[in-house]
């Protein structure tokens, strides 16, 4: 069963969400074993984040079915078809599920209108043509976040078999090629013991540093069982130096095959509903797209540019869904009679962007504005004995770092682990 009493949605919709996104792509594909689709290997977890994600889906399927069931069936099976550019499509589900939800009269089109992907329209008869964007994850992110992986599954190995625990720091100055990889992958494996000293190096001067030591359980805590690896990995890279500059030419280009492809009357506005990753410097998008707003004066396409960022974050030891928004207009914009609404099915909505920070257990924090990073971790703390038997505190410490619990009695034992998404990022929204 999945968790659904933690949502402020009645169970009865939540249920019915999570029936139509089964029904809407079909159990036997949703669940196939080796089904690699980001929905499949979504449907397939079962923590509150997984949840979260699939009924906003399945809710937005249910809104944007009652417009034009054919338009949905087209759109379900471009998903399907392609994982590689299926973000795209799911956020143009997902996006007019989002002004559905506020009441706005709204319908996708079918291509009879190029660059223009749903209107909205008003009682007055004005109409905004609404072109939508999705710009995920970098090929640049993307190749980090794959390789600190594997560099994680092979230090476990190597480090395996020298420690009961550990904790690895790697930072790096500029983006590491492949073969800067295996050298930090050889020079951890070539550490003969690992202490409570941290053992810190410059791997290659002016690029890359690590710091290793074994991983000490909290202060006044319950103590990591020895029969298991516990393992923190955090790695730190400074951004590619073209990162966000490729978030920037992306709004370029999207405002300019608007541009092209629409034309514009005093009962006609365009708009660009742009979908950003959380690693897109929310600030900087908005000063850019201003600036082509008003530099496009004397060719008016573009009207207004939605920015849209979704992340999780965190407050007091909370993480929340959080829809981060900006809308950017050009004084051709009537306002008047004509705002532009858009309600969230679960989360906070914030007009200020998320602030990406690491805290330590002694207080300090590094600010990671410029950096990527890549934090995972599997803590086995011994289950403490008491009156009644024995407790444990199964949580995320912190996001991707997992602690679970280890019962010695009785005999052989077992671990006990919670439902909890193995990292904080969105799949899908």
């Amino acid at each position: 069963m999945r968790p659904i009493h933690f949502l402020d949605v009645p169970p009865e919709e939540s249920t019915l969400s999570l029936t139509t996104v089964e029904q809407s792509f079909g159990l036997d594909w949703l669940a196939a074993s080796n089904g690699a689709h980001k929905i499949q290997r979504l449907w397939q977890r079962s923590d509150s984040l997984a949840t979260i994600e699939l009924i906003t889906l399945g809710n937005a399927i249910g809104l944007v079915k009652a417009m034009d069931s054919v338009w949905l069936i087209d759109r379900i099976k471009d998903i399907k078809t392609s994982n590689a550019t299926s973000h795209g499509h799911l956020f143009e589900l997902l996006g007019i599920g989002m002004l559905a939800r506020a009441g706005t009269q709204v319908r996708p089109t079918r291509g009879n209108l190029p660059g223009v992907d749903a209107v909205v329209s008003f009682a007055d008869g004005f109409e905004v043509r609404v072109s939508m964007k999705n710009h995920d994850i970098s090929d640049h992110e993307r190749f980090f976040r794959e390789r600190s992986l594997k560099t994680r599954m092979s230090v476990q190995k190597s480090l395996r078999r020298k420690s009961s625990s550990a904790q690895v720091f790697i930072e790096t100055l500029e983006c590491l090629t492949e073969p800067d990889w295996i050298r930090v992958e050889n020079f951890i494996a070539a550490i003969p013991t690992i202490t409570s000293q941290p053992h810190a190096t410059d791997v290659i001067p002016n690029k890359v540093a690590v710091g290793i030591s074994t991983l000490a359980p909290q202060p006044g805590g319950p103590a990591l069982a020895a029969n298991h690896f516990s393992d923190t990995f955090i790695a730190i890279s400074a951004h590619h130096k073209n990162e966000q500059n490729n978030f920037l030419e992306k709004v370029r280009k999207a405002t300019a095959n608007l541009r092209k492809h629409t034309t514009r009357s005093e009962h006609t506005a365009n708009v660009v509903f742009m979908r950003l990753h959380p690693t897109a410097s929310l600030n900087n998008i908005e000063t850019y797209a201003r600036e082509l707003l008003n530099d496009s004066e004397s060719d008016p396409g573009v009207d207004a540019i939605l920015l849209y960022q979704p992340s999780v974050t965190r407050r007091d030891g909370q993480s929340s869904v959080t829809h981060h928004l900006r809308f950017v207009n050009s004084s051709r914009y009537v306002t008047a009679g004509h705002q532009f609404k858009l309600a969230a099915l679960i989360g906070l909505v914030s007009s200020e962007p998320s602030h990406n920070e690491l805290h330590s257990s002694n207080g300090s924090k590094v600010v990671l504005e410029g950096k990527y990073i890549y934090q995972s971790g599997d803590h086995y703390y011994l289950a403490q004995p008491t009156a009644d038997g024995f407790s444990a505190n199964i949580t995320a410490i912190a996001p991707g770092i997992l602690a679970h619990a280890v019962f010695t009695q009785p005999p052989p034992g077992c671990v006990i682990k919670g439902r909890f998404p193995p990292d904080e990022e969105l799949a899908i929204l």
